[in-house]
């Protein structure tokens, strides 16, 4: 069984101390969270997902330590998820890839849902387009070779005047310690945009086909 998360570690956290061994229960952990090679979004160094809640993913990295045997967490920090930038034009060629439905309740949510983080980033980034984090994460779950990683020890701030939730990354290896996270250096963003549009695609043509059979039964 995969796990992936997407947002504050604070329940697997609890769930590791209901059960410490859930690590070896897995196949595999990636998480969307930390700023490895990048600014932070939340503070000048931490990323949201980590600066929330910094003692949960320092917990988690510690739990998943504690079981040497069982598979290193993957990690997708904000230099890899910010290069998944959505733009009016990828957003087209959905459309077209889902036969420009209209009505479409599925093509309808992603329109709406982006339209706030495009204008969003056009008042404060000077783009419009949208970063679909999440979808990068589940997607390089579903399909290992989308990224590559680097492992590496890592530990969170959890006392810093100005960098508390940062995850500080032994880069150099200076530590001398046993990596403890996969850090993901690289992704194919492109062969994750041909996914992440077949997909959609997908979803609209069972639409399509639920709404027939449906109006066939009528």
């Amino acid at each position: 069984m995969t796990l992936i998360t997407l947002g504050a570690l604070t329940n697997l956290a609890v769930a590791l101390e209901r059960e410490p061994n859930l690590p070896r229960h897995l196949n595999s952990f990636v998480m969307m969270a930390g700023a490895y090679r990048s600014p932070g979004n939340t503070a000048p160094t931490s990323e949201w997902n980590v600066a929330v809640d910094p003692e949960a993913m320092d917990r988690v990295l510690n739990g998943w330590a504690a079981h040497p045997d069982a598979p290193r967490p993957i990690a997708l920090g904000l230099d890899v998820t910010e290069r998944a930038k959505m733009t009016p034009d990828h957003l087209a060629r959905l459309h077209a890839a889902a036969g420009n439905a209209p009505g479409s309740p599925v093509l309808h949510f992603i329109d709406d849902a982006l339209r706030f983080y495009m204008e969003f980033h056009s008042r404060y980034d000077g783009f419009y387009g949208a970063f679909i984090h999440d979808p990068l994460a589940v997607a390089s779950a579903v399909d290992p070779a989308l990224v590559r990683s680097e492992a590496l020890a890592v530990e969170v701030e959890l006392g810093g005047k100005w960098t508390t939730g940062e995850t500080v990354t032994d880069w150099r290896r200076v530590w001398d310690r046993p990596p403890n996270l996969d850090v993901v250096v690289e992704a194919r963003i492109e062969r994750f945009f041909d996914l992440f549009v077949g997909r959609i695609a997908a979803l609209v043509e069972n639409e399509r086909g639920d709404s027939l059979r449906t109006t066939s039964r009528a």
